[in-house]
């Protein structure tokens, strides 16, 4: 992000030029958050006693959260149910957007100036709710 050149474009928008309103996309972009959704599935499985695999993110980051807890059923924790784990799962997600998680580095100072010139601002997310 670089807010030298928006700051220029925030500008001209006062003027009736440019940009009117902007969407957001939380994780990386509002939201310091991309750790969490590279090594999720490890991080459950360490906090339930077991030890991943080499390359167990790359397995799981192409499926969604439902076949992720399906795979970690059937490779890791046959004693728990598909649904337990993605309670669990959700649990940890809950935990750290509540918790740990933090805006990206000049986020908050550059939402304020948005709000300054008056330009709308929502977030969007692909995100499970």
């Amino acid at each position: 992000m670089n807010l030298k050149n928006d700051r220029d474009d925030i500008k001209q928008s006062g003027s009736g030029i440019g940009i009117k309103g902007v969407i957001f996309d939380v994780d990386g972009v509002l939201l310091d958050s991309l750790s969490i959704w590279h090594n999720l599935g490890a991080r459950y499985l360490i906090s339930k006693g077991k030890m991943p695999k080499e390359g167990l993110n790359d397995i799981l980051f192409s499926m969604s959260m439902e076949q992720g807890a399906a795979y970690l059923h059937t490779h890791y924790l046959p004693d728990m149910t598909q649904d337990s784990i993605l309670e669990g799962i959700q649990g940890m997600l809950r935990d750290f957007y509540y918790e740990e998680v933090q805006a990206k580095p000049g986020m908050n100072a550059f939402l304020t100036e948005l709000k300054t010139y008056g330009i709308r601002i929502t977030a969007a997310t692909s995100s499970p709710r």
